[in-house]
């Protein structure tokens, strides 16, 4: 029972985005974390809800090879997979560049829970969580391993917000936010009249914004916890929410031009077009539309630009990265989709995207383009995945 609750979860983390939701547009100082913005969050990715079960690839698949890169810095990484029969569990580690090195943090184990469905560390004091937008990250103000994705956290990485999964629990029964300081490991639980699991997607510091996960559909709805004063707000109805970040939530939504959307024989989330829409005025702007194709957001640049997942049919199993400069354009291509690569849980750092797969670690930057930067072979029998977690500096 435990399993099937935990790879629903995991599921609901690949389907919303792949990336972490709050990114920087120059390398933090080291009291922020890697979900900050240099503007205090006017955060990412998830990698999509990104605690996720590795996705089934085209076969076959071709890799990119092995690159050289002149960069120097040392990159956060966590590696996921299973730990036993029904447990999950994130290895966090750094891989150093430019010799590509990987080692392992005794200090980064996160794992499920021994009587439920969410995080822990091993590390003390002890954490608990539950990353729902991306992956678990290294926080810099705390230097610190977080069961939490980097949009969860504060932007000062001081503190982060998780809403626990009750196995069992009434789908009517008002959900419960966390707001733990990552310091003492300390609590605060608030109740919010949300019914069925949520989805946090940005914490601004003094608000957390979250939407409602439906047994049978998309994120729908954005609500604010204020946590000054307990109150709980509406801001939005709408279904398809993928992330909020600074005002404004985006949306993984079907286009009344293409009503249908795309035709994929199979079940599960469709969305031709990403939207993004203003919470203080309800304006709605679509920023990316392909009939027939499907759609998703995937995460944020540097410069809190939208990365986008295009994948065509007729069979749905290459998508295209893009990132888009303003509504309408095409977008630059950071991957055509040709090779059947997986690109997962982007996190963006200056001018370079990086993203992670079951094969390793990936990255974008321009001028160069895309680039395998460093190989990965799972120990375990099952696939792991390994996703960028945090700046490389």
């Amino acid at each position: 029972m435990k399993l099937i609750v935990i790879a629903l979860t995991a599921g609901l983390l690949l389907g919303c985005t792949q990336t972490p939701a709050r990114s920087a547009s120059s390398p933090p100082q080291p009291n922020a974390n890697p979900s900050a913005s240099p503007t205090a969050d006017a955060p990412v990715s998830p990698i999509a809800d990104t605690t996720a079960i590795p996705p089934a690839s085209p076969s076959p698949v071709t890799d990119l090879p092995l690159s050289a890169v002149g960069i120097s810095c040392r990159l956060p990484v966590v590696r996921w997979g299973t730990s036993g029969a029904d447990y999950l569990s994130y290895q966090g580690g750094f891989v150093t560049f430019p010799s590509a090195t990987y080692q392992a943090d005794p200090m980064g184990v996160i794992h499920t829970d021994s009587l439920t469905p969410n995080f822990v560390t091993e590390a003390t004091p002890t954490l608990h969580g539950l990353p729902r937008t991306g992956p678990p990250f290294h926080d810099l103000a705390k230097k610190r391993w977080v069961p939490a994705a980097a949009a969860q956290t504060s932007p000062d990485g001081a503190f982060y917000a998780y809403s626990p999964l009750v196995i069992g629990s009434n789908p009517e029964t008002p959900s419960v936010i966390h707001v733990v300081d990552i310091g003492s490991g300390k609590e605060r639980a608030f109740a919010v009249p949300t019914p069925f699991h949520l989805l946090i997607t940005e914490f601004d510091g003094a608000g957390v914004y979250f939407s409602s996960i439906q047994p049978m559909g998309p994120p729908q709805g954005v609500w604010r916890l204020d946590i000054a004063t307990g109150s709980v707000s509406q801001l939005l109805k709408d279904s398809g929410v993928a992330m909020v970040r600074g005002g404004y939530a985006w949306l993984n939504r079907i286009d009344p031009r293409d009503p249908e959307g795309p035709r994929t024989g199979h079940s599960g989330a469709r969305s031709n077009s990403v939207v993004r829409v203003n919470l203080s005025t309800g304006q709605e702007t679509v920023w990316y539309y392909a009939p027939g194709q499907q759609v998703f957001w995937e995460g944020f640049d540097a410069d809190g630009r939208p990365i986008v997942g295009v994948n065509p049919g007729p069979d749905f199993k290459r998508a295209s990265i893009r990132v888009l400069s303003s509504p309408g354009d095409s977008g630059t291509v950071i991957y055509d989709g040709t090779g059947g690569l997986s690109l997962l849980g982007p996190q963006a750092d200056g001018g370079r995207i990086w993203f992670g797969n079951e094969r390793g670690i990936y990255v974008w930057m321009p001028g160069t383009g895309l680039q395998k930067v460093f190989a990965y072979t799972s120990p375990f029998p099952t696939s792991e995945l390994m996703f960028p977690a945090g700046f490389c500096l």
